[in-house]
């Protein structure tokens, strides 16, 4: 995590620029510390624009540099974000996230999982479906169809936003977005 001075500096930066356009709100995504989204929260709500926080989330489903939820959450209702997220973690990690999250908060929540693939340091993310689908006699649609479940579990749980991070792709989101939800 960069320095206090770098994090203002960049966040600063990097919202101010993008709240000069004409977005509907801004996403402030894959946080791995409280201290850095606290940051770029206060320059969020600095601008006027509504905003959502995400942050990604260790295997217990802690904020990933083990930080801890109700701390998060009390430091960013300082600056009244829209929402609170977990994201770029597997179905299961989101799922420890947000059973940990709806203790501790009112504030609408959800999590946009991974789907299909792993972390590649050469390109960013590898995609595994047909390597795993010719492996292991997998179709995509059994792929989609395990995110899909998550996605159950996380509607089930209360979460009212729901989405896909890395190894989705547009058949992932014509999925979820037909579930039906609980209202």
């Amino acid at each position: 995590i960069p320095t206090q001075d770098e994090l203002e500096k960049e966040h600063a930066e990097q919202i101010e620029l993008l709240a000069s356009t004409p977005i509907d709100f801004l996403l402030l995504e894959t946080f791995n510390s409280v201290r850095e989204a606290t940051v770029a929260s206060k320059v969020a709500s600095a601008t006027g624009k509504t905003f959502v926080v995400s942050f990604t989330a260790n295997a217990e489903g802690d904020i990933l540099n083990g930080d801890k939820w109700d701390e998060a959450i009390k430091q960013l209702s300082a600056y009244n974000p829209l929402a609170l997220l977990v994201n770029c973690v597997p179905g299961t990690v989101a799922t420890k996230a947000l059973e940990k999250i709806k203790k501790l908060t009112s504030l609408p929540f959800g999590a946009y999982g991974n789907g299909d693939g792993e972390a590649d340091n050469d390109d960013g993310w590898k995609f595994t479906l047909h390597q795993r689908s010719v492996g292991a006699g997998l179709t995509p649609a059994d792929h989609i169809d395990n995110y899909l479940r998550y996605c159950s579990r996380w509607i089930d749980a209360g979460a009212t936003i729901i989405g896909g991070c890395c190894g989705t792709d547009p058949e992932y989101t014509r999925a979820y977005s037909q579930l039906k939800r609980g209202i």
